[in-house]
Formats: structure tokens, sequence, C-alpha cells
């Protein structure tokens, strides 16, 4: 699951699904992903992958404010595993800070940028991440699980002065299991794309070889995690560690 060859070999079928099923996304990273991935000659399948952009020409069910007409979606991942572990039984993205060609980087964070505009071009924006509890980093004055999803942080900064009518805290931190660039693709066309609207993605969910990739990233990033609720002994992942607010100390 963590060799190149199966990651490649499933980035060729997203991408391949993309251009069969339309998907609304700037796919350049995952194709310049596909061709990197493809001169390597070693296993390693760490990679950063930089705003790849999603567009939606209709209101998410729900929206504030309602006249929101337009979405884009920037997603934006750091997978650099560190190879020296044992990933059965110990957090694969185990080093917080790595130096990845030359730049000091996390070396596991998921970002979503949302940038909403309304029919008369006023722009609104919205940010989510998930990351990773920083090991051996200062004791938490607040639950913080394991790995969370976490509403703002530094990607909404550079909205500050454009942001009138909304307020955004740092909690809560929700648990959430890591995901790879298959689950956080899949992620953002499920939680966005109505299926009513769109067959495209419809058609794209119930395609057997998407939910074949699907179901190999879930095995790969999921199956360690769940399994600390069925008694697993992972270093990382313990009941502890992932749902905090559920135990007591």
């Amino acid at each position: 699951m963590w060799g190149i060859s199966n990651f490649l070999a499933d980035l060729k079928i997203l991408n391949r699904k993309v251009r069969l099923y339309d998907i609304p996304i700037q796919s350049k990273e995952l194709i310049e992903l596909e061709s990197e991935f493809e001169c390597r000659n070693n296993e390693d399948i760490s990679h950063v992958i930089k705003e790849v952009e999603f567009t939606l020409d209709e209101c998410v069910s729900g929206t504030i404010p309602a006249e929101i007409a337009y979405f884009t979606f920037y997603m934006s991942l750091n997978f650099i595993p560190n190879y020296n572990l044992d990933f059965d039984n110990q957090d694969p993205f185990h080093n917080d800070k790595i130096n990845y060609r030359n730049n000091d980087i996390d070396s596991y964070t998921f970002q979503l940028e949302i940038v909403a505009m309304n029919r008369d071009s006023d722009e609104f924006y919205n940010c989510w991440h998930l990351d990773r509890h920083i090991t051996g980093g200062d004791l938490s004055k607040v639950i913080h699980p394991f790995y969370h999803f976490q509403n703002g942080g530094n990607r909404m900064e550079k909205y500050n002065n454009d942001i009138k009518l909304a307020v955004f805290t740092s909690a809560p931190r929700l648990p959430h299991p890591p995901m790879d660039l298959f689950l956080a693709f899949h992620f953002v066309i499920t939680n966005f794309y109505n299926k009513n609207s769109f067959s495209n993605i419809a058609n794209l969910l119930n395609d057997d070889e998407y939910i074949e990739i699907i179901e190999n990233a879930q095995k790969r990033m999921w199956k360690p995690y769940y399994a600390a609720f069925n008694g697993g002994a992972h270093t990382d992942y313990s009941i502890p560690n992932i749902t905090p607010l559920y135990t007591v100390h």
C-alpha cells in the first residue's frame, strides 16, 4: 500500500477518471505528480501538492450568506512519510517538521481554502485544515486530538482585512483520520458537489475503478487508525490520542 507502484497505479486511474467524467478541477498538479512518480527509482511516495483548484457554480446547501452563487476550493497537501517507522504500528508522519527540497515544512497537513462569490462579485473566504498534534510540544491547554480538523488557520491570515461579518476560532479541533490525496479529493467532491445536480460526480462515485482506489486509500490511511477501537496496539493511534474528549484523565 505504501509502495510507489501501487500509489502510481491508483494516481493514473484518478487522473483518467477526472478526464473521463469532466470533473471541474485544474488537475495540472496531479498530472505532474504522476509524471514525477514515473521517473522515481525508489519506493518513496512523498509529495507536496499546492492549491489544486475545484470550481462549483452553485451554492452549497446551508451556506451563509445565502446569496453565494459560486465557489472555488483550493486543496493542498503535504504527505511525507518517515520510512524508518513501522507503519502498521506507528504514525507514518512522525516527523513534525521536515526539510523537504530545501524547505522546512510540516510532514503532514491537508489544507482546504474556500473562496465564495455572489453575483455582485463580492468574495467571501473560509479555510479548514487537517493536521496532527505536535509530538513533544507544549502540553495542550485545550482538547487536542492526535489528528484533527480545524477551522481557520494560517491560510485565513491573508484575508484578515477583508472579513467583516464573521468570527473564526481555532476551536473546536474535530477528530478525523489522516487523508492522502485520493481521500482528500474524495472529501471535496462528496462534501460540496450535489450528486443530483452533477451527474458526472454521481457517475464517478459509482465507477468500480474509482471505488477501488478509494478503498485502497482507506486501507492505507484508516485501517491502522480505526484499529484503536478494536483493541489495536498502535504506538500513536490509541483511543486517548485520537479521541481525548471522550477519555477521562
